[in-house]
């Protein structure tokens, strides 16, 4: 992007994806302008963050960029984006709703910030001469399983199976209208985990630092592609040097079973939990009788991704490894 400032506009900097990308930008060498004072951040945010404040600072104690956080309350079909887009070369869209609770409203909270937001956000970013927007999608899109042999690609159609889902393949078909007005990459990530991560991965953290039975030990034959927190933030910073454009499915190199992923969750925790054999039929009977199907096919099922066409059609190879990276961190966080 030569050297002139490029100001890149950052969705969802408070979250688990956005403040890892954020951190990332200004820490690290993902993005090489930040080292030499080329950027400036922009951050909207339902109220200033004093996190944020804090997290902005580079080794040296000073801030690497300039940073302003733009308080815009909760996002809604009706947000005014227009002041924050203000000369802003790149969107990168993280700001998204992805937890599945059981409520009657969820469909329209799902619809309102994961699809209306992103096209209000879209249409206000061509307006003001956005080049790059950068939206964070999810697998979910392709559907929820594959077989061992089949993993989802690039090229396979849209499937969705819940509302999370459903609203994030809306959010792609209103992005797709726009790509002639600008330059749009929507990244299909599979399971993010890292430092500060949610869901059933940390679900599975806190059972092994409790030091309770992990019956997992029988899970060795599914395989399930997972995307290490750093190697997404990465990846964002390599495409938006590039300029690209595209859709593309984002995760670690290799596909790992519940049970390595369990098996490398207790090394990093330095868990005394013992890993016992519990068979997947169990499972699965258990998820039907308490309602929780879902997270059982998660845990006993296969989801893996090909990234060949992503690596090849953007020159990304990921860093770091799935099992390497699970112990590393969990070994910081608890150092």
């Amino acid at each position: 992007m030569g050297q002139t400032m490029t100001k890149i506009l950052i969705t969802g900097a408070t979250g688990f994806v956005g403040s890892a990308l954020v951190n990332d930008l200004i820490k690290s060498d993902v993005f090489p302008l930040i080292n030499e004072n080329n950027v400036r951040l922009v951050l909207p945010v339902r109220q200033h963050s004093k996190t944020l404040d804090k997290a902005l600072i580079n080794k040296n104690g000073q801030s690497a960029v300039i940073i302003e956080q733009v308080e815009l309350g909760n996002f809604d079909e009706n947000t005014d984006f227009s002041h924050a887009l203000q000369n802003v070369d790149v969107v990168v869209h993280c700001a998204a709703i992805a937890t599945a609770l059981n409520s009657d409203t969820l469909g329209l909270n799902y619809n309102t910030v994961n699809v209306q937001v992103t096209k209000r956000l879209a249409e206000q970013s061509i307006s003001a001469g956005v080049k790059q927007f950068v939206f964070l999608s999810s697998v979910k899109v392709l559907g929820e399983q594959t077989e061992i042999a089949q993993p989802f690609t690039n090229h396979d159609p849209m499937n969705p199976k819940d509302a999370y889902g459903f609203s994030k393949r809306d959010a792609e078909l209103v992005l797709a209208e726009y790509k002639e007005l600008m330059k749009v990459l929507v990244i299909r990530p599979t399971m993010i985990y890292g430092p500060n991560g949610k869901g059933s991965f940390n679900s599975l953290v806190k059972l092994a630092l409790k030091g309770l039975p992990l019956p997992f030990g029988s899970l060795n034959q599914n395989k399930r592609s997972l995307l290490y927190v750093h190697n997404l933030t990465e990846f964002i910073g390599h495409v938006i040097n590039q300029q690209l454009a595209g859709t593309f499915l984002v995760s670690d190199v290799e596909a790992i079973s519940t049970h390595e992923m369990v098996s490398a969750i207790k090394e990093g925790t330095l868990s005394k939990s013992l890993i016992l054999p519990f068979p997947s039929w169990l499972f699965n009977m258990l998820g039907r009788i308490t309602n929780k199907q879902e997270i059982t096919k998660r845990l006993t099922g296969n989801m893996t991704v090909d990234i060949s066409d992503t690596l090849s059609r953007t020159g990304w190879k990921p860093r770091a490894k799935t099992k390497d990276s699970i112990i590393q961190f969990l070994r910081s966080s608890i150092s």
